[in-house]
């Protein structure tokens, strides 16, 4: 009766019932109700850091002078705009992430472990979505970069938790 309560308050809350089905699923195999909140929850953390990434690197490769001929040519001011778009939605996700730290921390987990992991997924994203952002902007140009600066942040963040498990033994 719990789980069906708590299943209809997820889907009230906008999951779909398949979503609903799969924390139930896991509930059942020992994980808590907030353990699957926040594991879902760090998940999105994750990739709003990494969309704002792609939307920096976007924002950088898209035309904005005389020198881009007859394409379409966007102002300074929307460029900013998106760039600080980019900015907001990462910084919100790399907080969110920190939080989500924090409170692993304080549920047990090793402070400099997590520290480490943190930082290794925060700058990776950030490296990753400059670098694919800037290579694909620079090599095609603007079309697609948010989605090539999307896709470089989320494996740059895949990539420096991977190494910073590594550095450590794992």
């Amino acid at each position: 009766m719990v789980l069906e309560r708590f299943a209809t308050q997820l889907q009230n809350a906008g999951v779909s019932p398949r979503g609903a089905q799969q924390a139930i699923n896991e509930i059942q195999n020992g994980a808590s109700p907030g353990q699957v909140i926040r594991d879902v929850t760090a998940g999105l953390a994750s990739q709003a850091g990494n969309l704002g990434e792609g939307a920096k690197a976007h924002a950088s490769a898209m035309p904005s002078g005389g020198h881009w001929g007859t394409a379409p040519v966007w102002s300074n001011a929307d460029a900013e705009a998106l760039k600080g778009f980019g900015s907001k939605l990462g910084t919100a996700g790399t907080v969110i992430d920190g939080l989500l730290t924090v409170n692993d921390v304080l549920h047990g987990a090793p402070a400099g472990e997590e520290a480490a992991q943190f930082g290794g997924r925060t700058l990776g994203a950030m490296g990753g979505g400059w670098l694919a952002g800037a290579a694909w902007g620079s090599l095609v140009g603007p079309e697609g970069t948010l989605v090539v600066g999307f896709l470089g942040a989320l494996g740059g963040g895949i990539g420096g938790e991977e190494f910073v498990n590594w550095m450590m033994g794992k």
